[in-house]
């Protein structure tokens, strides 16, 4: 988990998604030397991001304290995760820096550098006007116990009882005011085929310009060492007209072909675990009728038992929290108490009162400031408009293929992107059902048999600017 020169280090986390292990991340940790932390895995992904963050936190202030008394100092740190590790990361940055470790004035003061995220759903998982995403978003929260209700903003999270994606992207709170430490933002998000994170969560936009790449006209432009990163792309304002089929007598000249741009690489039907070669092929095929319907009922089956066991776990995980009050959400109660006991003094105190009268006149004189809005009140969501990084305009040929954000999520959007250091990377994987893995590299003989997701890890490793 560690790089060193000398007896400084610098601290490189990668935390993977849900369901995940660490072996997920291998092709991550070869070309960063980083480590991913063990103790989050498998069906403890169910509890939820912030009981998640609390693991992970825990292994990395525990490897902090192990490199000490190796006679080493972590000096700086940086971290990276992956699909629900992305969120499960913002939280540990919020727990390090409630901890003192990001501020400058501290003893233990470690420099936060890197702070990435690869396929993750910043916004919370979106919804689209088909069946398949209403039945998703029903069966989610209940299916996958305290982390689907968070990634559908159905929780109720601490003392405010707001959804945890909210309270982690208020620029008040620590969890935001950590990721503003980091001197490095940047977010890699799939353009196309991930059911699992579509594009605009993972690269915090509310349009997305590549759902109907294939008819609205997109340009792409790839990075020339590392395809399928974009470098560029542009879409015009109208879509351009269906082109009319060529009739099969009609020929085409040597020039026309040599202008025709290249084919799209279209996603098979089958998933890579059952794609198979004649007469294989056929067979599994044919056996669809039976194959899918028995793998759904297993899935459902296996997700409640799943669910139902990390609802027993959180419990039992919140009795102990509560009796020796260290997690983050009791700490940010028992400062949010402390605040309410401040004002309850200032109350009670006719001389704070007035000292505080005279200073506000004082400011008065300077400041043009309306009293009747509270100080910590903040714009409702539906007045906050997502100052994205993609200003073009989305022409919708098929609005089944964009998503309905709530005003929830635009609100999000909205102040993750007033980030100063934000940036974002766009893969353009085509020819795979679900690009969620390949973005990776898990399990590269099923989910990355071309190598595009190395490419992608490439390029995020030479981003990683480390000592």
């Amino acid at each position: 988990m560690n790089q060193t020169s000398s007896s400084d280090v610098h601290l490189l986390v990668l935390v993977h998604g849900m369901w995940g292990a660490p072996s997920d991340l291998a092709a991550a940790e070869r070309y960063s030397k980083g480590s991913t932390p063990r103790t989050n895995k498998n069906d403890s992904t169910y509890d939820g991001i912030d009981w998640g963050g609390e693991r992970v936190a825990q292994e990395v202030l525990q490897e902090i304290d192990n490199l000490r008394q190796q006679g080493k100092r972590v000096r700086e740190f940086s971290i990276t995760g992956y699909s629900l590790g992305g969120l499960v990361s913002r939280y540990v940055a919020g727990i390090l820096s409630q901890r003192g470790l990001f501020s400058e004035d501290s003893p233990e003061y470690i420099r936060p550098v890197n702070f990435y995220t690869i396929a993750t759903p910043h916004l919370g998982l979106c919804r689209y006007p088909t069946f398949f995403s209403s039945v998703a978003r029903k069966l989610g929260p209940k299916l996958l116990s305290r982390t689907g209700e968070q990634f559908y903003c159905l929780d109720k999270w601490g003392k405010s009882e707001r959804p945890i994606l909210d309270v982690m992207s208020d620029p008040k709170l620590v969890f935001y005011q950590a990721l503003e430490k980091f001197k490095y933002v940047r977010v890699y998000a799939n353009c196309i085929n991930d059911l699992t994170v579509p594009y605009v969560t993972a690269a915090i936009e509310t349009e997305d310009p590549f759902a109907e790449y294939e008819t609205n006209g997109l340009e792409v432009e790839f990075h020339s060492k590392h395809r399928p990163i974009i470098a560029s792309y542009s879409l015009p304002s109208s879509p351009p007209p269906p082109k009319k089929p060529r009739s099969w007598f009609q020929s085409s000249s040597p020039e026309s072909e040599e202008n025709q741009k290249p084919k799209i690489q279209k996603a098979p039907m089958l998933p890579p675990f059952l794609q198979f070669r004649f007469p294989l092929n056929v067979l599994a095929l044919a056996a669809t009728p039976v194959i899918i319907p028995s793998m759904l009922t297993f899935a459902v089956v296996r997700l409640s038992l799943a669910s139902r066991s990390s609802k027993a776990r959180i419990s039992l995980l919140e009795k102990d929290s509560l009796q020796n009050g260290q997690s983050l959400v009791h700490a940010l109660a028992h400062l949010e108490r402390q605040m309410e006991d401040a004002v309850a003094d200032f109350i009670d105190n006719p001389e704070a009162r007035a000292e505080l009268r005279l200073e506000a006149d004082v400011v008065s004189e300077h400041t043009a400031v309306d009293s009747s809005i509270p100080v910590s009140s903040y714009p409702p969501a539906s007045e906050i408009a997502c100052s994205s990084s993609s200003t073009i305009v989305v022409p919708q040929i098929s609005p089944s293929q964009h998503p309905i954000l709530s005003p929830l999520q635009k609100t999000i959007c909205a102040r993750l992107n007033n980030l100063p250091q934000l940036k974002k990377e766009r893969a353009f994987i085509e020819g795979m059902r679900n690009t969620h893995s390949t973005i990776i590299s898990r399990d590269p003989k099923i989910w990355d048999k071309n190598g595009v997701g190395l490419e992608v890890l490439r390029h995020w490793a030479g981003q990683l600017v480390v000592g």
